[in-house]
């Protein structure tokens, strides 16, 4: 009968640390730092997200009377309505331009992400500090990504 091998959890982490510390200490550049910290910006530009705490509402005093009474909520959508009926003229093209705009940043962010993550992962692979080499020459499989983060966000 032949032995299983040995699987361990532990044993890939200590080539991992040392390979950071090859990459981001020896020697230490602090113009590598920023190199690899502008691609990795890059690469995470549409990867972002709130984590920030909540909100909460203040305990509430027992005399402290609610404004949300009976019929408040539908005066004020009755008032909101109106303005919006009355100044549509303008919040329409507003709405439009913004939206447009919107989703120009979001394909332009998408795009320099794209080529962002392979210039990022050209620097730790390769143990360099590069910009220009890497967005050269992963510019077709950038382009791949690109197109089909574009489809799925769509």
């Amino acid at each position: 009968m032949a032995t299983q091998p040995q699987v361990s959890v532990t044993s890939p982490i200590h080539p991992a640390i040392e390979r950071a510390k090859l990459v981001l200490f020896r020697p230490f550049d602090l113009g590598k730092w920023f190199t690899i910290g502008f691609c990795a910006w890059l690469a995470r530009l549409t990867q972002g997200g709130f984590s920030g705490s909540t909100w909460k509402l203040p305990r509430q005093h027992p005399s402290w009377q609610s404004p949300w009474h009976e019929g408040f909520a539908e005066a004020n959508w009755q008032q909101a309505r109106g303005w919006v009926t009355e100044n549509f003229y303008w919040i329409l093209p507003v709405a439009i331009v913004l939206v447009g705009l919107g989703l120009v940043l979001w394909v332009l962010f998408t795009w320099l992400g794209s080529r962002g993550d392979f210039m990022f992962l050209h620097c730790v692979a390769q143990n360099r500090a590069e910009v220009a080499a890497p967005w050269r020459r992963y510019a077709r499989e950038a382009q791949s990504l690109f197109l089909f983060r574009l489809a799925l966000g769509l």
